[in-house]
Parts: C-alpha cells; sequence; structure tokens
C-alpha cells in the first residue's frame, strides 16, 4: 500500500549550511563562497525536490539482528531486529530531495569542482534535515485480542473475571484503543464474562466524565 509521495516546500537555513562548512556563529565564509552559496540556494528548485511517503510492508523474517521486510528490504540492526520480531508488518517513512541532487554534486567533484561541490552538498544537507520532519503523519490503532483469541489457545488457562478486569485496566493504562473482551459464543460463563467486562468499562467511561 504505497502512498503517493507528497511533494513539499522547504526553505534552506544559510546559517546551517555555513555550519555544515565549518563556520561557527559569527564567522562569515569569504565573499566567493557567500555568493557560490547564494547562487545554489537560489536556484536549488532546479536540483533539490524534497518529497516524502510511507508504505505498509510485511516482516518476513527475523533473524538474529537481520530483518528480512517484503520488498527484499533488510534491516542489520539489533534494535529494530527487537522492535520487529513480534511484529507482522512494519510502515516504513521515506523522505528525499530526489536523486538528481546526488549526480550533479558528484559529477562537480570528478571535474575537481571541490569547492563547489563541498557547497552543494552542505545545501542538500539541510534539505534533508529540513524534509525528514515533515514525513506524513498516518494514525496507528490497536486492537488488544487477549481476551478473545488470546485465550482459546489449549495451553492457556481461562483468567478468573478479576483477573480480565485487570487485563482491559492494563490495556487502558497502555493506550489501547480497542479490545474484544470475549468470545461470548464460547459457551455460558464467557457469555456472563464479557457481561461484567462491558459493564466495567461502562462505568469506568462513565467515570471519566
Amino acid at each position: 500500500m504505497l502512498v503517493t509521495a507528497r511533494t513539499i516546500d522547504i526553505e534552506i537555513d544559510k546559517s546551517q549550511v555555513y555550519k555544515y562548512l565549518g563556520y561557527d556563529a559569527g564567522s562569515d565564509p569569504p565573499p566567493r563562497i557567500q555568493s557560490l552559496i547564494d547562487e545554489y540556494i537560489e536556484h536549488s528548485d532546479e536540483f533539490i525536490f524534497p518529497c516524502t511517503t510511507y508504505d505498509i510492508l510485511d516482516v518476513d523474517l527475523v533473524i538474529g539482528n537481520r530483518s528480512f521486510i517484503e520488498g527484499s528490504i533488510i534491516f542489520d540492526s539489533r534494535v529494530v531486529s527487537q522492535l520487529l520480531k513480534e511484529c507482522q508488518q512494519v510502515a516504513i517513512f521515506i523522505a528525499t530531495i530526489g536523486k538528481e541532487f546526488e549526480g550533479i554534486a558528484c559529477g562537480l567533484s570528478e571535474d575537481g569542482l571541490l569547492l563547489q561541490s563541498a557547497v552543494l552538498d552542505a545545501i542538500g544537507s539541510n534539505a534533508v534535515e529540513k524534509v525528514a520532519p515533515l514525513s506524513p503523519h498516518r494514525p496507528f490503532y490497536f486492537f488488544c485480542e487477549t481476551l478473545r483469541d488470546g485465550i482459546q489457545s489449549p495451553s492457556v488457562v481461562d483468567p478468573e473475571i478479576e483477573d480480565k478486569i485487570r487485563l482491559v485496566e492494563l490495556a487502558d493504562d497502555l493506550g489501547i484503543h480497542h479490545i474484544d473482551i470475549g468470545l461470548p459464543g464460547a459457551g455460558p460463563r464467557a457469555v456472563e464474562d464479557c457481561m461484567v467486562l462491558a459493564k466495567h468499562v461502562a462505568n469506568q467511561s462513565s467515570a471519566a466524565y
């Protein structure tokens, strides 16, 4: 489910470009470099095309520190693997300033125009920092099935109603948006527990207001 890329406008921060080039606050570059920076910033819309997008992809496999994602994407990170090992899907956010920029910067470097390449690279670094926080925000909702599918396993003992109430309260404390409170079709006790939990949730909701 690739979401259409969203083109955005950004404003290059000249002071940050100076900083990337090694000039601290109050220490401006020579006029020639300032002129070059001004020129590149003025024409930046000709080679910098910032946009953001995201995709929801399946987590195929997690082995050790490596996570294999749908589309031949591989993350080699212990932290990422720990986060993804219990996940079926992952949202990947992408921020880019376009492929044209890198080609131009590399071309300048290959032609021996190292100063121009360095200035362009500094402008590109600032552009990336401007784009990254603008990734599209998609709300995520958590749905807890612990009291329904979670207790249908033959190896799980059906909790007492007090424990179920505590699980509902813990889910609320964790910020779970929705919770399935049971499977009434499982029998008379399941029906009774569902009724008790529903009344508990209703009472808690009323008390909150």
